[in-house]
């Protein structure tokens, strides 16, 4: 289901968050763009792994393409759906430390992903994973975003 955009494996990843401390954070995010019209689109998962929360942090991204049509909504639908479906493979190995979904969602009624904000909302409550939104979400808006665009 997911391909690589630095070699990253679920595996790797979960064997790299059990070697940081327990003051570490984790935060995963997902941004989208869609690659050429009417066909295909890209997904980055960007997990940020925040050393001790103040020893800076590394980025690890997982990558996925859908190759049809999706509307905005479905992408950011898909976008939520990818985010809750990796940090729920991390949780094993996130353990005690912090972790956050952060949600590519803009909480004004006047934008287009604010559809979608209590589905997000629910989704992380459903596993227990506090979630953050715009202008908060820097996984997903800026991490994932970023990524995405210089790929």
């Amino acid at each position: 289901m997911f391909g690589s955009a630095k070699n990253e494996s679920l595996e790797d990843l979960c064997a790299e968050i059990k070697q940081l401390s327990e003051k570490s954070a984790v935060y995963v995010g997902c941004d989208s763009v869609c690659l050429s019209k009417n066909s295909a689109n890209k997904f980055i998962v960007a997990v940020v792994l925040h050393y001790d929360c103040k020893h800076g942090a590394g980025v690890r991204c997982l990558s996925f393409r859908e190759n049809r049509y999706m509307s905005i909504q479905e992408r950011l639908y898909k976008e939520i759906e990818l985010a809750v479906t990796v940090i729920q493979k991390l949780l094993p190995a996130i353990g005690s430390r912090k972790h956050e979904l952060h949600f590519d969602i803009n909480p004004d009624p006047e934008h287009v992903s604010f559809a979608l904000l209590s589905t997000a909302i629910g989704w992380g409550n459903a596993i227990s994973v506090p979630v953050k939104v715009k202008p908060d979400a820097f996984a997903a808006s800026a991490v994932a975003d970023h990524t995405l665009r210089k790929a």
